[in-house]
């Protein structure tokens, strides 16, 4: 095996960027940031894979950026925002004086990663260990086939050693020498990569050096007051076994810990210009209760866990792959606690750090808050008891930053009532269709499904749209009304598709279990069901006027004349 060459990530091209221009290039770290004003973003492998690399370039953005004191933050932020060029300039000078912790294989400390790291049996991995899109057993789905997993460049190894540490399964790992943990030569499950554990938000900007200033949550920089939250590589170099912090400092310690938090322990074994095999074993945990430390994900309040520990936990709020707009789109747009809560009750959702900061940036100025920008959404879904990625999830919602203004609750509350709604009457358009099959006489559970995906996808563009022309000064009953009459619509042209072909058996009907149905009573059972979740203002208001007459004779003295 080659010993040590050399490969800086400071000065050697490995980031993957979509130019402005269209073109794919290879940049290394400094060219990137000189150049970030040109380049639309990340373009790896795969949106995990950006995603886990976007967090190194912040965490590198972070301990670049100037000391700031809390009263400050939004002045300051407001002067890089305008003059781009300083961060950049900073980060340049933080990339030169750190240069030697960016040696993919130095002798003594490479790269995120531990040298000399061995299993007691000398055995290796080949580098499909390290690349998440290669299935176990299913390599039908991969994006690289014979060649390309037998080895990676310097600049690919590079890559999904990030990934790795973000978003590794959790299983059985290679049993590393030094590592107390392991036993008969394993090492135990301790859970996927941190990153794997949320679901990623994040703003994106019309270039990555927007994208890199618009995720820089200075309040986090103003709360290290005594610097210690660092990244990895300015640590002592890690060992086999779990980091012990000097001087009982708290792990981890802030964002840029968490950014570069080493969940495994890997070594890259480099041959004849190449990476060919790998060892990756157990690096540090990171329990998911009440860390609170991530500006890029929202947080869910558990009941099940708030009762194990006897205390309120938050837990990451993590991305649905199937409707990740429409279950995402509350995290995205609630905004304070006093808009989440009730009664003293624990807030449902806590937001993302990120949102709510660049919704205060947007309320005091330093933004066009009449600026149309793009909140990316990106995670990962395990399967098997977290031991295998099954699914990967990259999502956005384009809009006005004005609709995160204090002054925008109103639309902001007809927006996530629009998602719940919405979804709810795509579920009882599930059911209308699985109605219709049994009263053919068929299956109804696949019926339901396979119409649910198909109005779901068909709802999808249309809702982003509405959602990105939303100014936030609109009256809500007004946005409100033309929502829920283009969901109608498009919900009604499915349910005539679907009645013209259900046949004259569903035509007829049959009794089921002593209830009678066909197509007439599963129609009548889905208009109610759309005037109840998407109502019309005409609607609403014979609603309310039923109400007002039924609350009337509640109420009517008895023997009062009629």
């Amino acid at each position: 095996m080659e010993e040590n060459p050399q490969f800086n990530l400071v000065h050697d091209p490995w980031v993957s960027c979509l130019m402005i221009d269209g073109t794919i290039q290879t940049l290394s770290l400094n060219d990137f940031f000189l150049r970030s004003s040109s380049i639309r973003r990340l373009a790896g492998e795969l949106p995990t894979q950006d995603y886990a690399v976007l967090r190194l370039l912040l965490a590198i953005a972070y301990r670049s950026a100037p000391d700031v004191d809390a009263a400050d933050v939004s002045e300051v932020w407001g002067v890089l925002w305008r003059d781009q060029s300083q961060l950049t300039r900073m980060v340049l000078e933080y990339l030169e004086e750190s240069r030697e912790d960016f040696e993919l294989f130095d002798a003594v400390r490479p790269f995120m990663q531990v040298a000399g790291l061995h299993t007691s049996s000398g055995k290796v991995d080949g580098v499909r260990r390290l690349i998440a899109d290669v299935p176990s057993g299913h390599q039908y789905f991969t994006t690289r086939a014979g060649s390309g997993l037998d080895s990676l460049s310097f600049a690919e190894a590079a890559r999904w050693l990030i990934h790795t540490h973000a978003y590794d399964p959790s299983g059985i790992k290679s049993g590393a020498v030094g590592d107390p943990r392991v036993k008969g030569g394993k090492g135990y499950p301790i859970g996927t990569g941190w990153t794997g554990a949320t679901g990623g938000i994040f703003f994106e900007g019309a270039s990555m050096s927007e994208t890199i200033h618009l995720n820089l949550h200075l309040p986090s920089i103003a709360a290290d007051v005594d610097g210690i939250d660092v990244p990895v590589w300015e640590r002592d170099p890690l060992g086999a076994a779990e980091e012990q912090r000097v001087g009982g400092q708290p792990r981890p310690t802030g964002p840029v810990d968490v950014f570069t938090w080493p969940s495994r322990r890997v070594r890259l074994f480099p041959e004849k210009g190449r990476v060919r095999s790998v060892i990756v074993s157990n690096g540090d945990p990171l329990a998911i209760q009440n860390m609170d430390l991530d500006p890029m994900t929202a947080q869910r309040f558990s009941k099940p866990q708030t009762a194990k520990f006897r205390k309120a936990v938050y837990m990451p709020r993590e991305h649905d792959p199937e409707r990740t707009l429409w279950s995402g789109v509350g995290s995205l747009l609630i905004q304070t606690e006093k808009e989440a809560s009730t009664d003293g009750e624990p807030v449902p959702i806590k937001v993302a750090p990120m949102i709510l900061w660049v919704a205060r940036l947007g309320e005091l100025g330093a933004i066009d808050s009449s600026r149309l920008f793009n909140v990316r959404l990106i995670g990962a879904e395990y399967g098997t008891q977290s031991s295998v990625i099954s699914e990967i999830l990259d999502d956005g919602l384009a809009f006005h930053l004005s609709l995160l203004s204090d002054r925008s609750v109103t639309i902001r509350n007809v927006v996530r009532v629009a998602a719940a709604e919405t979804e709810a009457a795509v579920w009882a358009f599930g059911r209308f269709a699985g109605e219709l099959s049994r009263a053919a006489g068929g299956e109804p559970e696949s019926q339901r499904e396979k119409a649910r995906q198909s109005v779901f996808f068909a709802l999808n563009e249309p809702f982003r749209r509405w959602v990105s022309d939303l100014l936030g000064d609109e009256p809500g009953d007004v946005a409100a009304e033309w929502w829920n009459a283009e969901a109608r619509r498009i919900l009604k042209e499915y349910a005539t598709e679907l009645l013209a072909v259900a046949g004259e058996l569903a035509l007829i009907g049959r009794s089921v279990g002593g209830e009678f149905i066909s197509a007439a009573t599963a129609e009548t059972w889905l208009n109610r069901s759309l005037r109840k979740h998407l109502p019309l203002k005409h609607e609403i208001e014979e609603r309310e006027r039923l109400r007002a007459v039924a609350d009337l004779k509640m109420h009517r003295p008895e023997g009062a004349k009629r």
